[in-house]
């Protein structure tokens, strides 16, 4: 699988030029909630599903608040016109499992919450298309420029004073680094690669084995995570059974020689009771030092395991450390090699032109050589027939002038 995150912004009213597609933030509630008339393209509408936040009608007015607590840079009143709604969708192939998709959608949540924090104002899921797929929506904090909201839009927003193309680059940069952001809190350890097959147009084989290695990457992830959870549960547990078996040992002392000394104080003298009692308590004093200290090699072999396990835990993030580099370089050699390949297909499209047009040539030379052959025979036919019509005509010339009347 392959990840896909998209963002897009809003304004209160739809303006007359923009890239809003016509929507606005009504328009994209309406849509959101599955109100009757907004929904041409579903067949069976269902109501959204909250993962996250207030209700999806309340947000519109969350959006009039803010354009309220803020002027523009003339100090004029917020334009209606004037973008207020960050929307994002985030969607899976169809082919992800139950279990798979529930992980997706808690690392998505999760992520939103540290990215944006109270900007984020909810998060719904939509179970009445062909891929599974959720939206959320954020709002600026009072008082705070949309473009803090937009991650490329703040990037332009910082080169204001640059030229519109300059602008243009930082916006793209920042969209690129977004993605990556996405891909490393929620793409890589959900098993989805940064790039689809028909982006960098890669082969099958080529798509399979990167698909491979992302997945092995999420499992590595996947495995150190409960590779700490279980050392931390089986530490837990190992000083809980210790602790249990110490207190049992303290209480089977005490109680033992408690009752030791009073069965042997009704029986015997003072000096035989405190014989006794020195004695037994000395026995069971044994026993006692033999399990506790069976207790504390018990714990030093937890112990050991523990560590064991935190450094196998560090060896496997430090290999992780170093395929994550390993990968982005592979992805960016993806890109190249995709970048070679459609050069190299447009100049084998173009020597395919050159040939056509080769071949074409030729066909018109051999023609224009049968042309020319076909007059040089004409002409060749032409001097033969002059010729015998020369001899000709000499030969009654010559018959003519050898006549002489009247002999």
């Amino acid at each position: 699988m392959y990840q896909f995150v998209h963002i897009e912004s809003y304004s209160r009213v739809t303006p007359k030029t923009g890239k809003q597609g016509g929507h606005s933030v009504s328009s994209i509630i309406n849509e959101a909630i599955r109100r009757e008339g907004s929904i041409p393209h579903i067949s069976y509408p269902s109501a959204p599903i909250y993962l996250y936040g207030g209700s999806l009608e309340a947000i519109e007015e969350k959006c009039n608040e803010w354009a309220a607590s803020i002027s523009d840079l003339r100090g004029h009143k917020t334009r209606r016109d004037a973008l207020c709604l960050l929307a994002g969708v985030v969607s899976a192939e169809s082919v992800i499992s139950s279990e798979a998709w529930e992980k997706l959608k808690a690392d998505t949540v999760a992520w939103l919450q540290e990215k944006y924090g109270d900007r984020l104002q909810a998060v719904i899921e939509h179970t009445d298309e062909a891929h599974p797929h959720l939206h959320f929506y954020c709002v600026p904090l009072h008082g705070e420029r949309f473009e803090q909201l937009h991650d490329g839009k703040r990037a332009a927003a910082a080169l204001k004073a640059k030229r519109k193309s300059e602008q243009n680059v930082a916006y793209k940069h920042a969209m690129r680094a977004f993605q990556d952001e996405f891909s490393d809190k929620v793409g890589i350890p959900n098993g989805m690669a940064r790039f689809g097959p028909r982006k960098r147009r890669l082969s099958r084989d080529s798509w399979k084995q990167e698909q491979a290695q992302v997945i092995a990457i999420s499992k590595a992830l996947r495995g150190s995570e409960e590779l700490r959870l279980a050392t931390i549960n089986q530490a837990t547990t190992m000083i809980h059974e210790v602790t249990r078996e110490v207190s049992e040992i303290e209480r089977i002392a005490v109680q033992r020689g408690e009752t030791r000394g009073l069965d042997n104080f009704i029986q015997k003298s003072f000096a035989g009771k405190l014989v006794e009692l020195i004695l037994g308590v000395s026995r069971e004093n044994k026993k006692l030092i033999g399990r506790l200290r069976n207790a504390e090699e018990s714990l030093a072999r937890w112990k050991s395991i523990a560590v064991r396990h935190e450094e196998k835990a560090k060896e496997l993030l430090g290999r992780l450390m170093f395929i994550k580099p390993r990968y982005r370089d592979l992805e960016a050699e993806f890109s190249r090699m995709a970048r070679l390949k459609s050069t190299l297909e447009e100049t084998n499209r173009k020597l395919e032109q050159s040939e056509q047009q080769l071949d074409r040539t030729k066909v018109a030379l051999g023609t224009r050589d049968a042309t020319i052959e076909m007059y040089r025979r004409r002409e060749s036919e032409r001097e033969t027939i002059a010729l015998d019509y020369k001899k000709m005509h000499q030969k009654v010339y010559s018959n003519e002038t050898s006549y002489e009347p009247g002999i």
